[in-house]
């Protein structure tokens, strides 16, 4: 399923929200009505998660080597 983004004046809006989790158990606490692409990033073990369409947190990964996609995370 593909949503567009909300824009203002031909400017696209940033609606994603960014969570730090101290542990993969801290995932279970986020909000399951948050814009959709949002991510959270795991501390623990380095591990990153986006919420899908459905209210979901999803682990996400990318191949080795690969720059950083999030920015927000780090350098990539």
């Amino acid at each position: 399923m593909a949503f567009k983004r909300k824009t203002y004046k031909g400017v696209y809006e940033d609606t994603n929200q960014y969570f730090v989790c101290d542990a993969q158990s801290d995932i279970q606490n986020l909000p399951h009505d948050a814009e959709m692409g949002s991510m959270a990033f795991v501390i623990e073990d380095s591990t990153v998660y986006m919420i899908n369409s459905s209210g979901v947190w999803v682990e996400i990964t990318a191949l080795p080597g690969s720059v950083n996609p999030f920015g927000v995370f780090g350098r990539g």
